[in-house]
């Protein structure tokens, strides 16, 4: 590991794809469910372990398409779950997802 990276070390492994937030913030979560951020790719900070993620190997974390005006009444209904994460493991004889709704906090 290089000196100047602060985040990988021997306990911390498999970063999900990062997503950028409305206000410019990069994010991104582990295998053990904390959440790390950046706005410069060199200073990264912890932001916190998150309720519900599980640790496992291989997490993913993405949003849900938003419904469009074509879509059917129950697509267009209010409070749908808005992103998925998921992981993988021996635990879960595989893969298992996590559905529900992901609301940024600014930093």
């Amino acid at each position: 590991k290089p000196g100047f990276n602060p985040i990988i070390s021997a306990g911390q492994r498999d970063p999900t794809t990062a997503w950028q937030e409305s206000s410019g913030e990069w994010r991104f979560t582990n295998f053990d469910g904390n959440m790390f951020g950046t706005v410069n790719w060199k200073d990264f900070y912890l932001i916190g372990k998150q309720p519900g993620f599980v640790q496992a190997e291989c997490p993913a974390f993405f949003p849900l398409p938003m419904p469009k005006e074509s879509s059917t009444p129950l697509m267009r209904k209010k409070n749908l779950p808005t992103h998925v994460y998921k992981v993988s493991g021996r635990k879960f004889y595989g893969d298992s997802y996590q559905v529900g709704t992901y609301t940024s906090t600014v930093r």
